[in-house]
């Protein structure tokens, strides 16, 4: 039996420098017209994510065993499909990153008040009135910043998190299926230059 090349052992995906959101959530992507280039072609850095914070969250497939009665297997079969997902905590309450995870609004009527003592002023003010799971492509760039792992098509879930002692956005990302045309997948790996 020849054996062809080894894989490249350069080809590691090793830390993450970003994670960068395209769309929002109140994003309404149309994902039977979507392209790579329609869909990358406004990107939000998410900016400062807690050290250590990013965990994957996608379930290994599992396949089940057929054994006869002496023990031997006779038939493997995959039993539940995996997925891909990750978990992380961004560290900003800003009010940019409040309208982007949760569809917050902008307040401007409030009247002076003594919620942050008295000699402070009203500056911004953000409400948030849900805590939607919305859907839309997100990357997590290499540490490098030479490769990307891409979700097109992800569940995004936003909630906020006390995390030692900083209030902070939580986001919980699963990868949906897509398979459209040569240049969408469930998850791809880019890499460049």
């Amino acid at each position: 039996m020849a054996i062809s090349t080894p894989l490249a052992l350069s080809e590691v995906f090793h830390g993450q420098a970003d994670i960068v959101l395209f769309g929002d959530a109140s994003s309404n992507i149309n994902y039977s017209a979507a392209t790579f280039a329609t869909l990358t072609a406004t990107g939000y850095s998410v900016g400062s994510i807690k050290n250590g914070s990013t965990s994957p969250t996608g379930e290994a497939t599992s396949l089940k065993k057929i054994t006869n009665e002496q023990g031997d297997v006779i038939h493997v079969c995959v039993e539940t499909k995996g997925s891909v997902g990750f978990e992380c905590v961004l560290l900003t309450t800003s009010q940019e990153a409040l309208e982007k995870f949760f569809g917050g609004k902008k307040v401007t009527t409030l009247a002076v008040a003594n919620l942050l003592g008295t000699d402070k002023t009203l500056d911004k003010a953000t409400k948030i009135t849900t805590f939607p799971v919305f859907t839309a492509p997100i990357a997590v760039i290499n540490e490098s910043k030479n490769k990307t792992m891409f979700l097109p098509k992800a569940s995004i879930a936003s909630s906020l998190t006390l995390d030692d002692g900083v209030w902070a956005i939580k986001l919980s990302v699963t990868a949906e299926h897509i398979d459209k045309g040569e240049d969408l997948g469930t998850v791809m790996f880019i890499s460049g230059k």
